[in-house]
């Protein structure tokens, strides 16, 4: 996939893995599609997959550490900074530069 968040963007899908052998011996297919829509909905589906699979991984190490997790606890809004006196959570998205003010920059539009 390429420029999901452009006119131009492109998916490129199949079995192939560009090898030789799988090019010429076991019929491998690459197939580009020229479709915005469909880019995003790859774009989707990946991030959707990282996430998952994050996630999973943060809960491995948490039972590697012998921490216990506990099922009712619940999710808390954090409190505006005015109030809990705590930095907000967003300034690394805003760092020139950073992973962070890519992904908000990229996923923002």
């Amino acid at each position: 996939m390429t420029d999901f968040n452009l006119p131009t963007a492109k998916v490129f899908t199949g079995s192939s893995n560009l090898s030789p052998s799988g090019e010429k011996g076991n019929g491998d297919n690459l197939v580009m599609i020229e479709d915005q829509r469909v880019a995003t909905a790859y774009a989707i589906e990946a991030l959707r997959i990282f996430d998952h699979l994050h996630f999973r991984s943060r809960m491995q190490a948490t039972k590697k550490k012998g921490l216990k997790l506990k099922k009712k606890d619940p999710l808390v809004l954090r409190k505006p900074t005015a109030i809990s006196g705590k930095p907000p959570w967003f300034p690394d998205y805003y760092k020139a530069g950073s992973q962070k003010e890519q992904d908000r920059l990229l996923f923002s539009h």
